[in-house]
């Protein structure tokens, strides 16, 4: 069946990747994931090893590794000095989804045999709306984590131990949580063999021990990780620091209960159970590996981690569901009901054109094109503040913030206020107004425009509906005529129907 499951991980390459990058193209990805992953792994490919961003939410510059301890990139950076463009990245990120899958094709092969039964294992995830989610929204590295994972799994099932352990490495080269997901898999593996158990749960507790506690302070002016430690830290209301939080959590038991029992958060655990947590339970350690992200999710402040639609943190989970329920699948049934629940799920919640609530039109708009012309204008030494759509394709610089970020220290602003056709899927949240605008409606981003032309900024260049700012600059269009020119888009904007976000969808998703 070698070939049935190669088949299925290309048609889910070109599909997906294809519509990565027709997102791209219509101004759907962020400065804010995309573009900082971009600026980091660009630094890499001019020597600039500590992958600087300066996109962060207290406008001080830092080393990528200190927001996301992501090593890998080192290695992303080869394919992207070959080819330097974001969308090397957004195709990235979809090949290692595919390989993911072949990874879960080659796990269940093994238990299940060489039959095409297991070919649902990896059908079921290519289906999986949250793995759309993950290889649509821009470049997280979670994508890059789920193969090396499920791959590292299926080698130490293999007893390839040499494979294993490089697979093990790169994992957690991935990302800072990834050696929770490697601890989790070492209780197991204990069943199987103790002592590999006991190096990998012994290894990952020590690296992700020195990564918060030593590596990340070192790199990023003494302070932590900035989801514990930044501006908008997500577990700051359990305390100001990893010791505190701790505390929070032994102390307030009752405020950590309260914080957890409502819908906005166990909404992601009954989605997960209905994914096909639930046939998996007679395999249960092998959900063990849900628990670490789950409690990230239930812990944090606000319900974005919890969402159903739009988010990426649960790409590797899909994929721990699926082995579980391989490992369940003594008889056929846990794979079909998997399979079952995926179809649904995929019909109602997928951000691909074929779902209950999405069309093509959720993948056109903007003007590329013109986007480069402009950009041309922007010498490749200045400090710009770019609308948070536009980030990703200007990221290939030093200095770059998403707007109104960086205004300070900014010398160009570059805006877009043309129209996109209205999203079918507003869910999702790469088509929500307030993300691709950086917290700002458009029409607030176009009287911050108007704004900073009564402030003495020169209009360098304003056509099809791109609005170029620059500080201290000469020359340029009449400035009347560009305020005349935004107060139009302004109120074609307004006038665009808002996305409505009620019933079922809104409930699971605001």
């Amino acid at each position: 069946m070698r070939r049935p499951a190669l088949a299925l991980a290309a048609a889910a390459f070109v599909v997906l990747s294809g519509f990565a990058v027709a997102r791209h193209q219509a101004f759907r990805t962020q400065m804010n994931d995309l573009g900082n992953a971009v600026q980091a792994v660009w630094g890499v490919t001019h020597g600039d090893l500590a992958m600087t961003v300066t996109n962060d939410e207290d406008g001080v510059a830092r080393s990528r590794l200190g927001v996301h301890f992501n090593l890998i990139f080192y290695l992303v950076a080869l394919p992207f000095a070959v080819f330097p463009d974001p969308r090397t990245l957004l195709v990235l990120g979809c090949l290692a989804s595919a390989v993911a899958g072949l990874g879960l094709w080659a796990f269940a092969r093994r238990r299940l045999g060489d039959r095409p039964i297991a070919l649902l294992a990896p059908a079921a995830f290519f289906l999986s709306p949250m793995v759309h989610d993950a290889t649509l929204f821009d470049f997280p590295a979670t994508v890059l984590t789920t193969p090396l994972f499920v791959w590292m799994i299926v080698a130490f099932e293999a007893g390839r131990p040499r494979a294993a352990w490089i697979l093990f490495a790169l994992t957690l080269a991935c990302k800072e949580d990834a050696a929770l997901l490697t601890l989790c898999y070492g209780l197991v593996r204990w069943r199987d063999d103790r002592r590999q158990a006991l190096v990998l749960a012994g290894v990952s507790l020590a690296w992700v021990l020195a990564v918060t506690l030593a590596i990340v302070p070192a790199l990023n002016h003494g302070r932590g990780l900035t989801q514990l430690d930044g501006v908008a830290g997500r577990y700051r209301w359990l305390g100001r620091s990893i010791g505190q939080m701790v505390r929070g959590l032994v102390t307030r038991p009752g405020e950590v209960l309260a914080h957890v029992a409502h819908f906005a958060k166990l909404r992601i655990v009954l989605y997960l159970l209905l994914s096909g947590a639930v046939v998996a339970l007679g395999a249960a350690r092998w959900l063990v590996p849900l628990v670490p992200h789950l409690a990230m999710a239930l812990l944090a402040d606000g319900p974005w981690m919890t969402r159903v639609t739009g988010t990426f943190y649960w790409v590797t989970d899909v994929a721990v569901i699926v082995m579980a329920c391989v490992v369940a699948a003594r008889r056929p049934w846990p794979l079909y009901a998997l399979a079952g629940a995926t179809a649904v799920l995929s019909f109602l919640l997928s951000p691909l054109p074929y779902s209950a609530i999405a069309s093509l039109r959720d993948y056109a708009g903007g003007d590329a094109a013109a986007l480069a012309r402009v950009s041309r204008l922007v010498p490749d030494d200045a400090a710009l503040t770019v609308q948070n759509d536009l980030g990703a394709h200007l990221a290939t610089r030093r200095q770059v913030a998403a707007f109104p970020r960086g205004l300070d220290r900014a010398d160009h602003v570059l805006v877009y206020l043309g129209a996109r056709p209205p999203a079918d899927h507003p869910w999702f949240a790469a088509t929500d107004p307030r993300i691709l605008g950086n917290g700002q409606e458009p029409g607030r981003v176009a009287a911050a425009a108007a704004r900073l032309l009564d402030m003495g900024w020169t209009a360098v260049a304003a056509e099809d509906h791109f609005y170029l700012l620059g500080r201290g600059t000469t020359g340029g269009v009449d400035p009347a005529e560009v305020r005349r020119r935004i107060a139009n888009d302004a109120r074609a904007l307004a006038a665009l129907p808002r996305p409505a976000r009620d019933g079922i969808y809104g409930w699971l998703d605001e």
